[in-house]
């Protein structure tokens, strides 16, 4: 990994500025400084890229005229990336830990990780929480790996990304194991990252 290369986190959008503002913040508190690129996937005003441009700099923002669809949307956001790794981010989560970028990027120290999934805990409106893949604290020698991924909760080698051919599908959540199973091609593989964990609100939407 060009260790010069500061990496970037890619968040897609619709017609949620206050929650995104939410996920843009808790990236610009990573210890590892980071280059932003948020894609407006067809909101239906201007209020995501009123929010860009009036309380952030140095993000690069692009506003699809017209919905492409998260799997469309994700692969155009990865196009505007320069970079070696590329953390993905839903705008309705945000990072759990100030260091969990860098903690999963030394998960890429390991030549045969290609992609890392992070922990996702979901927080429920009833209340609840929904823990779903483990954060080991004490796994020393071995590597827990994963044969898929959130889309919204992972990180991967660009040029990996880019070779395979990117997000394939119409639908959701298949198109993550898509790639997965593409890199073992490569001899590549999905690791799961420890010690840290993304936090996601599906049911706070705010319109």
């Amino acid at each position: 990994m060009n260790k010069n290369t500061r990496p970037v986190v890619v968040i897609t959008t619709k017609d949620r500025p206050e929650m995104l503002a939410n996920a843009i913040d808790s990236v610009l508190m990573q210890t590892v400084s980071c280059q932003l690129v948020v894609v407006d996937d067809g909101s239906v005003d201007h209020r995501t890229e009123e929010l860009v441009i009036s309380k952030y700099s140095n993000i690069i923002f692009r506003r699809n005229p017209e919905p492409l669809g998260i799997i469309n949307a994700r692969n155009a956001a990865f196009e505007l990336c320069d970079c070696d790794i590329v953390f993905t981010l839903d705008d309705d989560a945000v990072f759990g830990q100030s260091d969990l970028v860098a903690k999963v990027l030394q998960d890429f120290e390991i030549p045969f990780v290609g992609a890392v999934t992070i922990p996702v805990i979901d927080h429920l409106s009833d209340g609840t929480r929904r823990q779903r893949l483990p954060v080991n604290e004490e796994r020393l020698d071995d590597y827990l790996c994963s044969h898929t991924f959130s889309g919204g909760a992972n990180a991967i080698r660009l040029e990996v990304f880019r070779s395979i051919g990117g997000y394939v599908g119409e639908g959701r959540q298949a198109e993550e194991r898509g790639i997965a199973i593409r890199m073992v091609q490569y001899g590549l593989f999905t690791k799961v990252a420890e010690c840290c964990h993304i936090d996601h609100y599906p049911d706070s939407y705010v319109g």
